[in-house]
């Protein structure tokens, strides 16, 4: 399947019949799409999340010469190798109560951490989402992450829009102490973060980022 949510935006649903497709939520895989129409290097992409066995969805915004063609000529049923999985992004290394904050297509490994909340809610676990956009439009998403916040209290969901309240602080954040701060986003955002979390005295250690730039 694919679901060009937006103008930049589309998520991939992969197929394989043979099997089912192992991994731990927030983890990311090489993929290399064959068709003539797509430069032939492989790509990491997050997952999502899986709508049922042998399926994977993965989130794909168009950041480059690469991501812009795919989102413009990726058809269905093309081919596709997967390499992987990898990475340690994982809300259930941390605290039971947490801090998500997602930038633009960072918010991709929070989409596969809700999707496995809704089906396997940790007890005693609290998460505040600050999902960070430059405008409504661009949360993709948002209306799963609501509905989560209804079925489950203790999830709450914070949307940051740039073009009314500017870039967020770490100072816009509530109630740090004694959480794990879990950061997808852009290179920028997650520096301003880490610097102003720095001077509230947030301990490093409280502190995990997925390095967007590479996935």
């Amino acid at each position: 399947g694919i679901n060009r949510i937006n103008e930049e935006v589309m998520e991939i649903t992969l197929s394989n019949k043979e099997r089912n497709f192992d991994y731990t939520p927030g983890q990311f895989c090489f993929f290399q799409f064959l068709s003539k129409d797509i430069t032939k290097e492989s790509h990491p992409f997050t997952i999502c999340g899986t709508s049922k066995e042998g399926e994977m969805n993965i989130l794909v915004k168009s950041l480059g010469d690469y991501t812009a063609n795919l989102y413009k000529k990726l058809t269905l049923n093309t081919p596709v190798l997967v390499e992987g999985p990898y990475g340690c992004f994982d809300y259930k290394s941390g605290k039971k109560k947490q801090i998500w904050i997602a930038g633009g297509v960072g918010i991709a490994p929070f989409i596969s951490w809700c999707r496995d909340l809704d089906e396997n809610y940790m007890k005693g676990l609290e998460v505040d989402l600050y999902y960070c956009v430059n405008n409504e439009a661009e949360a993709s998403h948002l209306d799963e992450f609501r509905k989560l916040e209804k079925t489950h209290p203790n999830f709450r969901v914070n949307l940051s829009c740039s073009d009314k309240t500017g870039f967020i602080k770490g100072s816009d954040i509530r109630d740090t102490k004694n959480k794990t701060i879990f950061i997808c986003g852009p290179k920028e955002m997650r520096s301003a973060l880490l610097s102003d979390f720095k001077a509230l005295n947030v301990p490093k250690a409280d502190i995990i980022f997925e390095d967007f730039d590479f996935i």
